[in-house]
């Protein structure tokens, strides 16, 4: 067990705790408590916007397969797609609460508690304090995307002022992600404390330098597992996913308790 007072865990000792973890639980408890919140979120997804894109009538447009008919209702359908992608983002907020609930049961197991399911439900009578820290979390990354726009509407024939400002925002936003990874397990961690503390303790945590390239990282050394879990038929998934919500479980249990000692 790597036990050092001054350093954080390194990623390869935060994953062989997220497998030990495993080990302790079954590989049951993890993927339920996974499963469960996606397939809520996914269901009510599909439903919703099914209904929506049948009440708008694109789907029939596409399906016909008369694409002239498509080209000459562009406006049309990109306007839709708009809406819809604007129910997606308000779906996504109203169901907050589960991905918080979800956050709280992972961190549960990495403490070595045995949550139930109920957990998983427990922010339902916070959903607008969920959704609060979800929309300002998605706020911040598309102020990222505000400059590159304004160059696009304001000087149209700059393109390499374009690209150069979507490169621009593109990092920026892959640092403020990094940078308020912390919001949710802090919210789910403390919900009495609100939202605006969740935000600031985020951004407290993870102002280290080396703590934004460390998750990073972290998330990144799962992408070759992600990959074999695609030739699964989506299988392997379910085992990835739990095991990276578990890992980075321990990540914010050690920076939490590394903070608490420097105080």
């Amino acid at each position: 067990m790597y036990v050092n007072e001054n350093e954080l865990a390194p990623n390869a000792v935060l994953r062989l705790r997220a497998r030990t973890a495993f080990l302790k639980f079954g590989w049951g408890k993890p993927i339920l408590g996974f499963v469960v919140p996606c397939s809520i979120t996914c269901a009510v997804m599909i439903i919703i916007l099914r209904a929506a894109a049948a009440i708008s009538g694109v789907s029939e447009v596409i399906m016909s397969g008369n694409f002239q008919d498509a080209l000459e209702q562009q406006e049309y359908i990109y306007n839709t797609f708009l809406r819809l992608s604007a129910a997606t983002m308000v779906i996504s907020a109203l169901l907050a609460f589960l991905g918080v609930g979800m956050t709280k049961f992972f961190i549960e197991l990495a403490r070595g508690n045995t949550p139930t399911i109920k957990v998983l439900f427990s922010f339902f009578n916070k959903w607008h304090f969920c959704a609060a820290l979800m929309l300002a979390r998605t706020a911040a990354e598309l102020l990222t995307a505000a400059p590159a726009l304004l160059a696009e509407y304001l000087l149209p024939s700059y393109l390499i002022l374009h690209m150069i400002l979507n490169l621009v925002g593109f990092v920026a936003r892959i640092y403020i992600v990094l940078r308020l990874c912390l919001a949710v397990c802090v919210y789910a961690d403390n919900p009495n404390d609100g939202v605006i503390f969740a935000i600031r303790r985020s951004l407290a945590l993870m102002g280290n330098r080396s703590l934004p390239s460390k998750v990073f990282l972290l998330v990144l050394s799962f992408v070759p597992w992600l990959i074999l879990a695609s030739f699964t038929c989506g299988v392997g998934v379910l085992f990835v996913l739990p095991y990276l919500f578990l890992t980075f479980a321990h990540f914010y249990d050690e920076v939490r308790v590394k903070a608490r000692n420097e105080m």
